[in-house]
């Protein structure tokens, strides 16, 4: 027999923050919730990793890739020339600029 449990009164309510207000809520920012980032496209804010490990370091893993930035590097080690991989961007079969 499934057991009734009052619904009232059963759960913490709150204000919920917009993305925005999180952003600058002084808990948040006093706790280094997140790391501010520049890159190609534009400034921003990261999520940091949200625990700490006295045995274990956490590395900031650095910005995304853009579209199509390694991908040389990985046709490369797969074993494609660059004639290749050049007749593969002019087909726009592949994305990305010319790594020079």
């Amino acid at each position: 027999m499934p057991i009734k449990l009052p619904i009232i009164g059963m759960f913490q309510r709150g204000r919920v923050n917009s993305l925005d207000e999180f952003l600058i809520d002084p808990q948040a920012v006093n706790n280094g919730t997140f790391i501010r980032r520049s890159d190609p496209i534009g400034d921003f804010c990261q999520l940091k990793f949200p625990a700490e490990f006295s045995a274990s370091m956490i590395t900031d893993g650095g910005r995304a890739p853009l579209l199509g930035e390694h991908t040389a590097d990985v046709l490369s080690a797969l074993g494609y020339s660059r004639a290749e991989i050049d007749k593969l961007r002019a087909r726009n079969v592949i994305a990305g600029r010319d790594p020079a």
